[in-house]
Parts: C-alpha cells; structure tokens; sequence
C-alpha cells in the first residue's frame, strides 16, 4: 500500500520563486504533494511564526529548506553571503524533528568568478557543515539553474524510494499502535483461525478456514471517526457481515465474517478502532478551541491513518514469524 509523501518547502522571501519552481517539479515528476512556506495553512493569521514553526513537522513526511546568498556578513573581518537565519533556524528544528534523512537542504550558490572578480562561497554554519547539502547554482539574481533543479528532483526521489521501506521507524502514534494491533491481535486472530473450525450460530454450519481458504481484510477507516464501535457497525451493515468471536489460551478475537460465498473461500473482517488512540495525541499536539475539525486537525489524521496502513503493510510483508500469512491479509480503506 503506497502513500503519497507530503513535503514542506522553505526558503527566504528572496527565493520564493526557486521554490515554487521546485514546488512544480516534484510535482509533476514525483507525484507528491508539496506545500510551500507561504501557502495560508502554514502561517495561519492569529498563530505567531513560532507556534507555526514548531507544529509544521507534525504535518508533512519529507521537508527541504532553500539556502541562498540572502545577506552579508561579516565574521572574524571578513565579509561573506549568507543564508537568512530564519531558514538556518528552520532547517535546525526540521533536521531535528524528522531526522536526517527526511530534512534536505538546498544550497545556491553563484557562480565562482563573476568577470574577473571571486564570489565568496555561501557561508554555511558550522553545525552544519557533515550535512548532505544539494548545490544548485544561481542564474541571474534569484533563479536557479534548470539543471540543478532537475538534479534536486532525482536526489529527492531516491531519497523518498529508499525510505518507502522504513515508514515504520517514523516516531508517530499510529506507528506503535500499527505494530501492536499487528501483533496482538491480527497475528494471533490469523493462527487460531488456521487451527480452528467455526460453527455458526443459528445455523449449525461448521466451517473449515484451514480447509476451504480464507482472507482477512483489515477495513482502515479514512476518518479517525469512524475508528470506533459506532464505525464498525455502520461497516458490518453496509456490506451485510455477522459479528463472529473465537477465543484461544489468553484472549477472545472478535471479528466479522461474511457468508457469502466467495472464489478466496471464506472472507472475515476488522475495523482497527484502536486507531482511535491517535484521537488524543492530536488533541495534546494542537491548539483547540474551536468546535469542528480545522485543516490542520484533518492534515495530521490522514498522515497518521496513512502512516497505520503503510506500517501494518510493511510489518506484515517482513514479520519473519508472519511469512505464512502475508498472502492471507488485505488492506484497503474506507
């Protein structure tokens, strides 16, 4: 199950048009979705740059800060370009919240000589300096070369491909409750149900899983709402299931079951309502006071609902205990 990546764009006012050209081509060519620093929903009127600074991690998957000659400095007597602090600041706090490898930097950087005049190198702080900074030259006074933009897009989509397979390390609630719901209950369903015949109630019908084949679709609702007992049976209705329990040595497993007859043989069925403890953890990250959902409220449940399918996906597919249940397991959401 692939999600599409969300990434935030940072640079000085100054370069705001190198980001919107770079907004563009991710894009267009990586299919993600971008937001630039000056895009409403960021700075949001009535929320000082700080608060707006300091929850913007929580939002996007992937961020890239723009470094340009914005300023002159002087250091130690000499004068150099330097980016603005503002940028240095924000690519400390991304750096810092989403790791390295998920925090990129672009540098520009005119060229050498200018005539027969040298241009000092952009002045990078020091803290800085192991970072792997993408250099893309400066065209004029405030356009990047198409070249260099064209070499961010690949860098950042190698990046973004060699990162697909460690989603589930990304520090989010919906990553814990993935692997829990993985182990303590959607493995453990999946044995019993190979080592156990079920008789249906009302009917006398003993059935086989083992036997006749079976798959487990795990219904991951699209809304944080719907995460719930209210969810699950407007879910059991809708596509007309039976409520099912089967019990082994330490716990009972509730699910749902469809009679129907079906080519995968029999098909049971979950609604994971401890996605609902994603609620709470939103509710302690953001300001609230309102009554409804704001944007930002809806930004961070989709990425944390995305984040639970694309965890349980990549646990089910790498559980070395799991490997004879990888093919019986369906996602899909609601």
């Amino acid at each position: 199950m692939r999600i599409t990546p969300s990434i935030f764009i940072g640079s000085s006012s100054e370069f705001i048009r190198v980001a919107k050209e770079l907004e563009a081509r991710l894009k267009a060519e990586l299919g993600v979705n971008v937001t630039v620093w000056d895009d409403p929903s960021v700075f949001r009127l009535g929320q000082n740059n700080m608060d707006s600074i300091l929850t913007a991690p929580h939002f996007f998957d992937y961020s890239i800060l723009i470094l340009g000659p914005d300023d002159l400095v002087t250091s130690r007597g000499k004068r150099t370009n330097a980016p603005r602090d503002n940028v240095i600041f924000e690519l400390g706090f991304f750096l810092g919240s989403q790791g390295r490898k998920r925090a990129f930097a672009i540098v520009l950087e005119r060229p050498a000589k200018v005539g027969k005049k040298k241009v000092a190198r952009i002045r990078i702080p020091s803290d800085l300096a192991g970072e792997q900074f993408v250099p893309v030259a400066l065209m004029g006074r405030n356009r990047a070369s198409a070249a260099g933009l064209a070499d961010v897009v690949i860098r950042i989509g190698q990046a973004l491909e060699n990162q697909r397979n460690l989603s589930y390390l990304t520090p989010l609630p919906s990553t814990v409750l993935a692997v829990t719901y993985y182990k303590n209950f959607l493995h453990p369903m999946c044995d019993t149900l190979l080592r156990s015949d079920i008789v249906v109630a009302g009917t006398g019908k003993t059935l086989h899983p083992e036997k006749d084949g079976f798959t487990v679709t795990v219904a991951i609702p699209k809304t944080l709402d719907k995460a719930s007992r209210s969810g699950q049976q407007q879910y059991k209705q809708k596509y007309q299931l039976d409520l099912f329990t089967i019990n082994n040595e330490t716990r009972p497993f509730p699910f749902f079951i469809s009679l129907k007859r079906s080519k995968e043989g029999l098909r049971f069925f979950d609604v994971p309502t401890t996605l609902r403890g994603c609620t709470e953890a939103i509710r302690l990250l953001l300001p609230h006071g309102a009554v409804g959902k704001s944007g930002e409220q809806e930004l961070v449940e989709r990425r944390e609902i995305e984040n639970f399918a694309e965890t349980l996906q990549h646990v089910i597919e790498t559980d070395p205990d799991g490997q004879h249940l990888k093919d019986l397991i369906k996602l899909k959401f609601w």
